[in-house]
């Protein structure tokens, strides 16, 4: 029993053994290589299926280079990334053919860079929603917002329906030098007259504009959220002065237009601050209006 117990608890441990026995797995090897021929010579082997996974993984690795160390702050560049891949020759001791591999046929799986959108330039409607209005970019009648820089380089214009900045992007065209970005976009901040059409683009038939709009161009009289905040304030105020206090109860807020509104929030304001001025007044020289106001009577002042 003895001999048979050893002889099992070694089985075990053999077993055991190499059971834990690292298993190693070799990766296939390469059998493609990927040439970024943007200037810079550099290759990479990679391992892929079939020419297709080939392609994608060449579009993968040349764009997932750093190409925008030289943006500056309110440009979007996009730059072309010119790059092939080719078959993987190799001898008949399995070593790569320097030659062959290079002088094989090459498949495209050329990418693009372009770059983030410099902080500060997102639209406050969500995303751009780039125009043409020729009143506002400029140009000639038959293709507002484009002009030739020479060659086949062309600049154009456009405006931000939602937040009225503008966008100003130069295309270098088929001449364009070696290595120079086939377009760079400069984001703009809006001026008058984008601002003067937005609020026609958004406003409603009153004239009233949305709430994130108001909020982006910092009004404080444009929604009618707005309008009925300030009547509120200016109930508040008017409590000494009855008839005033009547004269804005008596308004209807909410048939007026927006300029109508601001109007007469102008007019009571106005009348409001002489109400306050005259009563100041009259506490300061008459002594019986003091007596008056002490006793919960008011001077006639409306």
């Amino acid at each position: 029993m003895k001999d048979t117990y050893t002889d099992a608890t070694q089985l075990e441990l053999a077993i055991s053994v190499h059971d834990s026995t690292p298993q190693v797995s070799h990766a296939p090897r390469a059998n493609y290589r990927i040439y970024d021929e943007t200037g810079s010579g550099v290759t990479e082997d990679i391992y892929a299926k079939d020419l297709s996974e080939a392609i994608r993984k060449g579009r993968e690795w040349i764009e997932g280079g750093d190409w925008g160390d030289d943006i500056g702050r309110r440009e979007i560049v996009t730059i072309d990334l010119p790059c092939c891949v080719r078959e993987i020759v190799r001898d008949e001791d399995g070593q790569i053919d320097e030659d062959a591999t290079d002088d094989g046929e090459e498949w495209d799986c050329s990418g693009t860079y372009k770059s983030e959108a410099p902080r500060g330039t997102e639209c406050c409607g969500g995303e751009h929603d780039w125009c043409a209005p020729q009143h506002v970019v400029g140009g000639c009648d038959s293709n507002p917002g484009c002009w030739s820089q020479g060659g086949t380089s062309m600049l154009f214009r456009r405006v931000c329906r939602n937040c009225g900045r503008y966008s100003e992007t130069t295309y270098a065209g088929s001449q364009r030098n070696y290595g120079e970005p086939t377009e760079v976009e400069e984001v703009l901040d809006r001026d008058e007259d984008s601002e003067a059409w937005i609020r026609e683009q958004h406003a409603d038939d009153d004239g009233y504009l949305p709430e994130w709009l108001a909020e982006e161009l910092g009004d404080n009289e444009s929604t009618r959220g707005q309008i009925e905040e300030a009547v509120e304030e200016l109930e508040t105020e008017a409590k000494e002065f009855p008839k005033l206090l009547k004269r804005i109860k008596a308004i209807e807020w909410n048939s007026l237009s927006r300029d109508q509104a601001v109007d007469e929030l102008e007019g009571i304001r106005e009348r409001l601050e002489e109400l306050k001025r005259r009563s100041d007044e009259k506490r300061t020289t008459n002594p019986a209006v003091a007596i008056c106001l002490a006793g919960s009577h008011e001077p006639n002042l409306n």
